[in-house]
């Protein structure tokens, strides 16, 4: 796990609801999750008898029958392009994104359906929506606020985490220049934003002295 699995996993007010099939955000230590797609870490019976297993990654085990039902063999436990998703688990996603009061969305081209739709789903709600992405995405129209591009994974933990404040620096740089971490108070850390939209905003609703204020993330969301 990264520096952004550990910083969501040490949240356990935050449900994590992932397309990823990898065991990332378990190893990292998050409490509530929701694979949408499955995990590639565990076998189950191709005949739905309900039966499961660890895979060991390192040394996959080659096909085999199911002990339980001796029906069909194992499989990976995920849903392959063109399987219909299982309905417990989407449902579990969609109330997760339906109650949620931010939806922050990271890493995602958002254009795998249906998963993409639960921004959407979130936005309708009246939650407000939190994009940090490496590039801009199918969901950009949809974002409060957007970090894109953004490079560094700990973008996150400063996000996330009180008791430290997000130290803003504003200063106005070209419109894809990455979001950056940078030196900021002792107490506080640093993004550096390049938003141009945001800059504005800010610059007329707040009396700015210079172009560095220090901002939590339901501040931010004001604007």
């Amino acid at each position: 796990p990264n520096a952004a699995h550990l910083s969501l996993a040490a949240r356990p007010d935050i449900s994590n609801v992932t397309q990823n099939t990898d065991d990332l955000l378990t190893r990292a230590g998050a409490a509530d999750l929701v694979q949408v797609h499955g995990d590639i870490t565990r076998d189950r019976c191709h005949a739905g008898c309900g039966y499961t297993e660890p895979v060991d990654m390192h040394e996959p085990a080659e096909h085999r029958m199911c002990p339980d039902c001796q029906r069909d063999g194992l499989r990976p436990d995920v849903i392959w392009f063109g399987e219909g998703l299982d309905m417990a688990t989407w449902q579990r996603a969609e109330t997760a994104c339906v109650h949620c009061d931010t939806l922050l969305v990271v890493g995602t081209s958002a254009v795998v359906h249906p998963a993409a739709g639960l921004i959407e789903m979130a936005k309708a709600a009246g939650a407000a929506i939190v994009i940090v992405n490496p590039d801009r995405s199918a969901a950009s129209p949809l974002a409060d606020v957007e970090l894109a591009p953004v490079d560094d994974h700990r973008v996150l933990d400063v996000l996330l985490h009180d008791p430290l404040r997000v130290h803003v620096d504003l200063r106005l740089l070209p419109e894809r220049a990455p979001a950056r971490l940078v030196p900021a108070p002792r107490g506080q850390l640093g993004l550096l934003l390049a938003r141009r939209g945001l800059f504005h905003r800010l610059l007329h609703r707040l009396p700015l002295q210079g172009s560095q204020l220090a901002l939590r993330l339901p501040e931010l969301l004001q604007f």
